[in-house]
């Protein structure tokens, strides 16, 4: 019986990149399916880990609209604190920019000017993140989370693990959790609106606590 040949090294390149498109596709469906049972903190800070290691970046930050206050917000762990970061819907920062234009950013250069004027002549890099942090940004990628035109947050990815710029296909892959992000943002924020109406209900005494129990039930 002959013996099989080993594959030619352009058939081997092929078999490991279809091996990885299979591992990053799973890895998707598998977030996608996290984000309906997470809250909005475990989402903003243990989510984005796994988010970060699909895009193969060094740090990704998932920032959301604030329904009330209109700014982006995201929450870091600062030792044993948590803190909140609010900014601007702006071209005063990236994710401010992605969120005002509703259209994804990459950059070879966060620190290059000319690149930055390129994409629009108002949009600029806050530099003061790097300075507190130590942290040097160089390539990002950041995507709006839109469902039906509207915007309930930003996904921004910095560095690539390559130290090469972001491909097409990480924007693509972003763009895809972000569509299942921004899904589960608008259901936690109906049923949030909904608790709030039936707890105002409540609390004027229009119904009872029994006839409230009663309806969730049925």
């Amino acid at each position: 019986m002959a013996s099989e040949k080993a594959p030619t090294a352009s058939q081997s390149i092929r078999i490991k990149s279809l091996e990885n498109k299979l591992h990053q596709e799973t890895s998707l469906r598998h977030l996608q399916n996290r984000v309906h049972t997470a809250d909005l903190d475990e989402i903003m800070m243990q989510v984005k880990e796994d988010v970060r290691r699909l895009l193969e970046a060094e740090r990704v930050t998932i920032f959301l609209k604030d329904p009330v206050k209109g700014d982006l917000v995201s929450r870091v762990k600062d030792g044993s604190e948590i803190k909140d970061i609010r900014i601007p819907i702006s071209a005063s920062s990236l994710a401010g920019f992605v969120a005002q234009s509703t259209h994804s950013l990459r950059l070879c250069n966060a620190y290059d000017p000319v690149e930055l004027a390129t994409i629009d002549i108002h949009l600029m890099f806050d530099k003061e993140w790097d300075k507190q942090t130590g942290f040097k940004t160089r390539q990002v990628l950041a995507v709006p989370v839109l469902k039906d035109g509207k915007l309930y947050g930003v996904m921004q990815a910095l560095n690539s693990k390559k130290h090469e710029p972001f491909t097409d296909e990480q924007e693509n892959l972003a763009t895809e959790f972000a569509g299942a992000l921004a899904i589960a943002c608008s259901n936690k924020q109906r049923i949030n609106i909904r608790a709030s109406a039936y707890d105002m209900l409540i609390r004027t005494e229009v119904i009872t606590q029994d006839v409230f129990d009663r309806s969730q039930a049925a």
